[in-house]
């Protein structure tokens, strides 16, 4: 179901979701969807909080080793859950 709805927004409707990103108050949460929707690992450097950081560039490359780097353990299984 998160795959679906990821698909559909950041696939389908990028240029929607886009601007929705730069509404988002949360410098951290508002990299993550811009990461998210562009595909673009640069923007995942920008986030603050490492974990994030680390699951960002987890989901934007599609690399589990990033994962496994994950400290906390919530994180680190919803990470590899959706890779």
């Amino acid at each position: 179901m998160k795959k679906m709805i990821f698909f559909a927004m950041f696939v389908l409707f990028p240029m929607m979701a886009n601007a929705d990103c730069w509404q988002i108050r949360n410098e951290d949460a508002r990299n993550m969807c811009l990461a998210k929707v562009k595909g673009d690992p640069e923007y995942c450097w920008h986030i603050r909080n490492e974990d994030e950081r680390k699951y960002c560039l987890a989901i934007v490359k599609s690399d589990r080793n990033y994962c496994w780097q994950i400290q906390n353990e919530d994180k680190k299984r919803e990470c590899l859950a959706l890779l």
